[in-house]
């Protein structure tokens, strides 16, 4: 018990030293949204919705995160409301910190992200600095729809997915 007591002071007094580290590939490691509230639109408008989601720094002077996310990809599957996604003819996704300018994930023009059916999927790669937004504590998050959308109210689950590979270590 002694040594080890002696190494981590050590540890405190060279700095650099790593307790614990885990490097994994990520293959569709996802976040699943039930039953989101899409608003209706007038025939022919647009839909602009912002979100922000703090607190999602995870990584502070002992952890730190080395992450390449190689592709993104998003399902979206209709849960109460219309019977299809035939009305999308425009799809623009974006994402911006504080400190780092809006860049676009997702943009599909000319129906490319309609669907005959109540689902749809997209995959994209992912923009090498990624995880920068990510890592910032606090993304914010643009979506705009465009094309025939539906008047009422509707609901759909929301599928986003990455692939791709990460590195943690805890240490001093």
């Amino acid at each position: 018990m002694s040594r080890l007591v002696a190494l981590l002071s050590l540890c405190l007094l060279v700095g650099g030293c790593d307790l614990f580290s885990v490097a994994t590939n990520l293959e569709d490691a996802c976040m699943s949204f039930a039953d989101r509230k899409v608003d209706g639109v007038p025939v022919g408008g647009t839909l602009t919705k912002s979100f922000v989601y703090s607190n999602l720094s995870i990584a502070d002077s002992f952890i730190s995160i080395d992450a390449v996310v190689k592709s993104l990809s998003i399902g979206l599957k209709v849960t109460q409301g219309p019977a299809d996604l035939s009305f999308l003819q425009s799809i623009h996704l974006s994402v911006s910190t504080d400190t780092l300018p809006a860049v676009e994930l997702i943009s599909c023009d000319n129906g490319e992200c309609a669907s005959s059916s109540a689902e749809a999927s997209l995959e994209v790669a992912a923009p090498p600095n990624i995880m920068d937004y990510v890592l910032a504590g606090q993304l914010r998050v643009q979506i705009t729809v465009s094309g025939d959308l539906p008047p009422d109210d509707w609901y759909a689950d929301v599928q986003v997915c990455l692939s791709g590979s990460a590195k943690v270590k805890i240490g001093f």
